[in-house]
């Protein structure tokens, strides 16, 4: 720093990010501290550019843009969580959408901006809100285009592939993340994000490093999971206060989790995605609609590996693989071959037993290309007997509400037991909304 330099800054007063606008003297100073060091990235227009996100005391945050020219120049300059001295950014108005808070302005970082790093022993806990989704409730945004925020520690690593995408190669990695529900995930690195913080996770996998992975996409790939996106952001042990650390609860709980990963239950779709909550069920019209994965039914199943299912606001042809389909037929892929090899009609058989059931079902839908015209379709991802889980719930209900052995008339929990099973099974006749909207089911067959 020059004779100069220093001058001007000794006569520059601290201020925070909203102080500064388009009307603000020029010679300002903001000691902000880097929340997101992102990795250089490639525009539409095929153009280099790194962006930052700062964060100043008062918790409001701004996005902090290096372009092309000046990539070098800051090559090693900002480090994850780091506090520095920040004068003379050049300010570019923010459309709304973009915008982090309520500061309406990103910085370009210029040869002009100083920066200089703020003396410090350690960095502070960050001065920001932190929302994060449980891992329970990330079956409602499943492809849907709303990417979450998640909090974990990672207790796998695994090794990094190389992926061939036709016109280039990716780099991807998966990781296994747990959360304070002692629910396990998968969330994929992909490129950058892969080869920089991916590589850094790998170094730290045994110490069951905490990372929070801000604006990832929820995804149906291994029954249910989590992947990185364009904008997406990795923070790895990021400096929080005490009720954000999960390392005394990762190390009470060490030999539980080690347990639940030994089982692979992070494949495991009947932890991840249970049977829904009746709130949860929308009309088979609104999903289709919307074309994203949700959570259908009930309705009639009618056919077998590729099925018309109908709750009389809509319908649609949707595959059914194993080990789903088991749960509506009486064969499995083995048990069908050698009827078939004993000449048995199993196609009746098949198709008189499932006539009267009914499904849940979470659904993904996507497009395939055929002679360049769209075509939507429909794979049940998971589904749901509600005759089996009514069943289920009946045999909870009993078996923490044991009868009376001195009493040969009922008691209130058992009547109330009664009654709440007859509403399951009227209810499984047809759908149920936030309005409680029965539908009469389809009977076609397929």
């Amino acid at each position: 720093m020059t004779n100069k330099q220093k001058h001007d800054h000794m006569e520059r007063e601290l201020s925070n990010i909203l102080d500064i606008t388009p009307n603000h003297n020029k010679k300002w100073t903001v000691i902000i501290q880097v929340l997101e060091c992102g990795n250089t990235k490639q525009s539409k227009t095929k153009s280099n550019y790194r962006r930052l996100i700062f964060i100043d005391t008062q918790g409001t945050k701004v996005s902090a843009l290096i372009f092309s020219s000046y990539l070098e120049f800051y090559k090693n300059t900002f480090q994850a969580y780091k506090c520095y001295r920040i004068s003379n950014a050049k300010l570019i108005p923010t459309e709304p959408r973009y915008r982090l808070s309520s500061y309406e302005h990103s910085w370009s970082l210029t040869k002009h901006t100083l920066v200089e790093p703020q003396p410090e022993l350690s960095p502070p806990p960050l001065p920001c809100l932190f929302t994060f989704t449980p891992f329970s409730q990330m079956f409602k945004y499943a492809d849907a285009g709303n990417n979450q925020n998640v909090r974990g520690v990672v207790i796998k690593c695994f090794p990094s592939q190389q992926i061939d995408q036709g016109a280039k190669t990716s780099s991807k990695r998966d990781v296994i993340i747990v959360n304070e529900e002692k629910k396990l995930l998968i969330l994929t690195l992909w490129d950058s994000l892969n080869d920089n913080e991916g590589k850094a996770i790998e170094e730290l996998t045994q110490n069951g490093p905490m990372i929070f992975a801000i604006r990832v996409k929820v995804t149906t790939f291994y029954g249910l999971s989590l992947s990185i996106t364009n904008g997406s952001s990795i923070l790895i042990n990021p400096p929080v206060k005490a009720d954000l650390q999960l390392d005394n609860w990762f190390q009470q709980n060490n030999n539980e989790i080690k347990e639940l990963l030994r089982k692979e239950s992070y494949k495991d779709t009947d932890i991840l995605l249970p049977h829904p909550e009746e709130e949860d069920i929308i009309p088979m019209a609104v999903a289709v609609t919307r074309m994203e994965n949700m959570l259908v039914g009930p309705s009639h199943v009618l056919s077998r590996a590729t099925i018309n299912i109908d709750d009389g606001s809509g319908s649609i042809c949707a595959t059914i693989s194993t080990p789903d389909i088991e749960k509506f037929i009486q064969f499995n892929p083995n048990s069908l071959r050698e009827a078939e090899e004993n000449g048995e009609e199993v196609h009746v058989k098949i198709a008189a037993s499932i006539k009267s059931l009914s499904i849940v079902a979470f659904v993904r839908s996507y497009q395939t290309y055929h002679q360049q015209k769209p075509t939507k379709r429909f794979v049940i991802v998971k589904a749901y007997n509600p005759q089996q889980q009514n069943t289920h719930n009946q045999q909870q209900i009993e078996t923490s509400n044991p009868p009376d052995p001195q009493s040969s008339t009922k008691t209130p929990s058992s009547m109330q037991t009664q009654k709440r099973s007859q509403h399951q099974i009227e209810r499984s006749k047809g759908i149920e909304t936030s309005t409680a909207a029965p539908i009469r089911p389809s009977k076609k067959m397929k």
